[in-house]
């Protein structure tokens, strides 16, 4: 009876700048450790230069998707260039997020696009295409994550909503609140990635 590693590489984890250090082939990033231990990994990672790091350990990844050790879940949130720099303004646009789950997939390693954040009234019109123009770039499965507000982050996108989106503030938090069961976030184990109603 063996036992399976694994592990998950979130996007803290992964380097900004070239790979250095005494792991294999001198890469220190989590994926290179994982390449010379065998140990599987699901990459989860959001960062500026999350394509060109992805595309760049392809040679890392290819072979450890070979043998079922990893998999890379790609988050995208919209396909609207203008709605995407003001929601996400340090993260890599939308073309590029696909043209990696292009490389990725032609490089025969697992992908998964995940929609998310799902905003009611925001970007939920374009769940279906999300997932449409991801199977068409090679990803493999779907997922997705309702807007998450815990804390302080309630206010701070209650702001951003009037200062981005004014005429449809109002519309969009209460469509959070029917998700939530009339509050803005649930920290319910569970329902918090989720939501309810239909």
């Amino acid at each position: 009876v063996g036992a399976e590693r694994s592990a998950e590489v979130e996007g803290g984890n992964l380097p900004r700048g070239p790979p250095e250090g005494d792991g294999p082939e001198g890469d220190h990033s989590p994926v290179g450790a994982a390449a010379g231990h065998g140990e599987g990994r699901d990459g989860r990672a959001e960062s500026d230069r999350l394509p060109q790091v992805l595309l760049r350990d392809l040679d890392l990844l290819a072979p450890m998707a070979a043998q079922n050790l990893c998999r890379v879940t790609l988050s995208i949130t919209t396909l609207d260039r203008d709605l995407a720099r003001v929601m996400e303004p340090r993260a890599s646009t939308p073309g590029r997020r696909f043209d990696a789950i292009r490389g990725l997939a032609k490089a025969g390693i697992p992908v998964q696009i995940n929609v998310a954040p799902i905003i009611p009234g925001l970007n939920d019109h374009e769940i279906e295409a999300l997932i449409e123009t991801g199977a068409k770039a090679g990803a493999t499965s779907a997922g997705w994550t309702m807007l998450r507000l815990p804390l302080e982050l309630a206010t701070l996108f209650e702001d951003w909503l009037h200062a981005h989106r004014p005429d449809r503030a109002a519309r969009i938090l209460s469509l959070i609140r029917q998700t939530r069961g009339g509050k803005l976030n649930d920290p319910t184990f569970g329902g918090r990635m989720r939501g309810q109603g239909p």
